[in-house]
């Protein structure tokens, strides 16, 4: 379980869900700027490793949602020029 990054303590805790995982630092920086104008609390892991890693793009950047917030930033970014950057799942109409 992980809190909900730089928002007030609450009482409860949620689960990662990766949303995206891409190499391009455009992508990103959009994605994260829909993430945060929705108000959908988000996580980018690997940044380090990828700027470590230069130009191989071996690790890619992901940017992990909790549970509870995975259909909504799924629906956002289906509604944006992104949704070929989120893999499909089986569990969301």
């Amino acid at each position: 379980m992980v809190r909900v990054p730089n928002q007030r303590p609450t009482h409860y805790e949620w689960t990662p869900a990766e949303l995206v995982r891409t190499n391009d630092p455009v992508v990103l920086s959009a994605i994260e700027a829909l993430l945060t104008a929705a108000h959908i609390p988000y996580i980018v892991t690997d940044r380090n490793v990828s700027v470590l890693a230069g130009s191989i793009e071996a690790f890619p950047r992901r940017v992990i949602v909790g549970d509870c917030c995975a259909p909504d930033a799924r629906r956002l970014l289906a509604q944006t020029e992104f949704s070929r950057e989120v893999p499909p799942t089986g569990r969301e109409p």
